[in-house]
């Protein structure tokens, strides 16, 4: 039986998502922590009005403005006065919204530090196409959410492209923009969608399942005596029609002739999408 599912977004403990990680320790995982907010703290909108005023007036008075991605911390750009004004104006635009029930950001995780007295004073974090978080970085730390139209995170990905990934690598599988996700739950195949096209939100969720795929040890020569009898099977889709395919085992995965391995791999990844999204 094949059960075709919608994925619903829903709190999730901080604690209960860090936790998975525990024994992959082959290459250090890099990844955004996810964060589940205090609702009783919630900011209102006119604290997060005055949030994007004072951010913008720093602007006019910054040392400099660098933007980077979390993801290649190698990448770096310092904006021109030009782009310092677009940004601006960009910012403008925002429209406050509330802090999101959980949160991080997907790949590439745009950020734009914004520095004045030689520390970052406000951070502009690009959460996914439509989610942008502003932080101070002053003595006093505050923070807001607020609604952007592609905007913001499509300037970023003009000024600083993406890292050239070459296709059949673990890397190239954050650049997807839809996955499928084929869950083995007994007799039943649950299967669940992340369009990332029509709903933005799920770049957070595609980026965490990639970074731990890209975390696992590579293994050459090595091939699988149990092909067919995989736990989970991962479709990524790529704007040049391209597709790539992941099996995933109890403690390895199969990706494009590729052996990685992983103590617990599919529980890992299976607790992700399903415990950590309450599709459990």
């Amino acid at each position: 039986m094949i059960k075709k599912i919608a994925v619903l977004l829903i709190p999730l403990s901080i604690v209960m998502f860090t936790s998975i990680f525990t024994g992959c320790n082959e290459k250090q995982l890099v990844t955004e922590t996810l964060v589940k907010p205090e609702k009783d703290n919630d900011i209102t909108n006119e604290e997060n009005k005055n949030i994007k005023e004072d951010l913008i007036k720093s602007l006019y008075v910054a040392d400099e403005v660098i933007l980077s991605q979390f993801y290649e911390p190698d990448l770096q750009l310092t904006l021109n006065a030009e782009q310092i004004n677009t940004l601006t104006e960009k910012l403008k635009t925002l429209k406050p919204m509330r802090t999101p029930d959980i949160y991080g950001s997907g790949y590439p995780a745009y950020e734009f530090n914004i520095y004045m007295d030689g520390k970052a004073s406000f951070v502009v974090k690009i959460l996914d196409p439509l989610t942008i978080q502003l932080i101070s970085g002053g003595d006093f730390f505050y923070e807001g959410f607020y609604e952007d139209q592609k905007e913001i995170w499509s300037i970023a990905k003009d000024w600083l492209p993406l890292k050239e990934t070459r296709s059949g690598t673990v890397e190239h599988l954050y650049k997807a923009n839809k996955v499928e996700l084929y869950c083995m739950e007994a007799e039943d195949l649950r299967v669940i969608e992340y369009d990332l096209e029509k709903e933005p939100t799920y770049y957070f969720w595609a980026t965490a399942l990639v970074s731990i795929l890209n975390s696992a040890k590579v293994r050459e020569g090595i091939e699988s005596s149990n092909k067919d009898l995989y736990n989970l099977k991962m479709i990524f889709y790529f704007d040049d029609d391209h597709i790539e395919e992941v099996k995933v085992y109890e403690h390895y995965a199969l990706h494009e002739g590729a052996f990685l391995e992983m103590e617990n791999i599919s529980q890992t990844l299976n607790y992700i999408i399903l415990d950590g999204l309450g599709l459990g």
